[in-house]
């Protein structure tokens, strides 16, 4: 029996989640930290951007206060009522995804997740930003640490230099694509201008010979005059 309960515990603990990313209406009050916690989602990382009709907030959970899907789905709807949040959803996607088992629904692949990174390279200010403990940029431990750009190689840890190596394996093969491409467009140019300039001789000495025989026809004396075709 004790067994049973085990494992029965154990499955239910593994739906507990720790990083989620909620998508809402842009038109909706952030989901800041007071708030998430006064709905008892007790958060200690917290990102939030708004872009085109949503807001996204991407949040992460101590493992003590790790949740499941339905639980936080409560605590959203208590905020929907007390605070006015609005939940929404983009195609593909749920409103509250958290990372599974299946590659293609990892919050990484997120669009919104996607344009969170983006915005913390590029207008870092457009990002509401709060941890519990210590800074974006220092705190390695971070959600996002890992993907800042500008962080000083020496400094990197051993993920964040296996990814920008895929980042520039992708990169060369992308080049190598492309230059194959080039080469080949060249070789169809180069092909089309050969063309071009064998059509221009053929034209430079058709008209020689149209010269030649309009003189013939004027030292017969016959008619050397050409009328065009009419359709």
């Amino acid at each position: 029996m004790k067994n049973l309960t085990y494992v029965f515990l154990s499955k239910v603990r593994e739906h507990e989640k720790q990083i989620w990313l909620i998508t809402y209406a842009s038109g909706s009050s952030d989901l800041t930290p007071e708030l998430l916690h006064e709905a008892n989602v007790q958060c200690d990382e917290c990102y939030t951007i708004t872009w085109r009709e949503s807001k996204y907030t991407l949040i992460h959970l101590d493992s003590v206060h790790r949740m499941r899907h339905p639980a936080l789905k409560t605590a959203l709807q208590t905020l929907n009522t007390t605070h006015g949040i609005i939940t929404s959803v983009i195609s593909g996607y749920e409103t509250l995804s958290c990372n599974t088992a299946h590659e293609d629904q990892k919050i990484y692949n997120h669009p919104g997740f996607k344009r969170m990174v983006e915005l913390l390279n590029k207008k870092k200010e457009e990002m509401r930003i709060w941890l519990k403990n210590g800074e974006i940029s220092t705190y390695k431990k971070g959600l996002l640490w890992k993907y800042i750009e500008s962080t000083d190689h020496k400094k990197k840890t051993h993920g964040q230099l296996v990814q920008e190596i895929q980042k520039m394996t992708q990169k060369m093969q992308d080049y190598e694509q492309l230059k194959s491409a080039n080469q080949a467009l060249q070789a169809a140019l180069e092909a089309e201008y050969t063309r071009s300039e064998q059509f221009y001789n053929d034209l430079l000495e058709r008209k020689e010979e149209c010269h030649d025989l309009r003189m013939r026809l004027i030292a017969l004396k016959a008619d050397h005059t050409w009328t065009p075709k009419t359709s």
